[in-house]
């Protein structure tokens, strides 16, 4: 065998060695748990909602069932984004009692308010806004799949768009999980 056709060998299976290509049954194996993910997180979100929806109207019919009508004063708007509760506080009897709204509250502190509350019990009380029952399709199921989808959608895109700032930064472990080496000599 010659040296220059050695040489050339060599410096074939150096070039190859660093190539990858994608291996296409790592990335089978890999998405099988994506289904499994989806899956979980629709049943928890469907659970809070379901649950949530569940209590709220419970509320709304106990208050209905035997309500008197007053006004209180918003003390706070709390919350993170978009999501704005409302603490107000109204008499009863001289006595002062707390609540809170259920929605989200497009108002100020300090705004006078009208709340519905449980005759036997004041502090079972509703902000009259809050008063209209919420239902299980609207509430419930159209919530849980819109925020299953867009999970669903943005892992189409995220997925995808994470291998390839892991190709350009060259982050081997990430690599190393869906690529194969490309050889000629296997």
């Amino acid at each position: 065998m010659s040296v220059n056709r050695r040489e050339r060998r060599q410096s074939h299976r150096r070039m190859v060695k660093n190539r990858r290509i994608v291996d296409w049954t790592k990335i089978k194996k890999e998405a099988k748990f994506l289904p499994i993910l989806w899956a979980s997180m629709f049943l928890l979100i469907f659970s809070f909602s379901y649950f949530s929806v569940r209590n709220n109207n419970d509320l709304r019919n106990t208050v209905a069932s035997n309500s008197t009508s007053t006004t209180a004063k918003v003390l706070d708007i709390a919350g993170g984004k978009g999501a704005h509760y409302a603490t107000y506080e109204f008499a009863v009897n001289g006595v002062k009692v707390t609540g809170t709204t259920l929605h989200t509250y497009h108002g100020n502190v300090g705004d006078e308010i009208c709340i519905n509350y449980y005759k036997p019990d004041a502090s079972i009380n509703i902000y009259c806004s809050d008063a209209s029952l919420e239902t299980f399709e609207k509430d419930v199921l159209e919530y849980t799949f819109s925020i299953t989808g867009v999970t669903i959608i943005g892992s189409f895109i995220l997925i995808p768009l994470s291998l390839l700032i892991s190709a350009v930064t060259g982050n081997k472990k990430v690599l190393a999980e869906v690529t194969s080496r490309k050889s000629n000599y296997a």
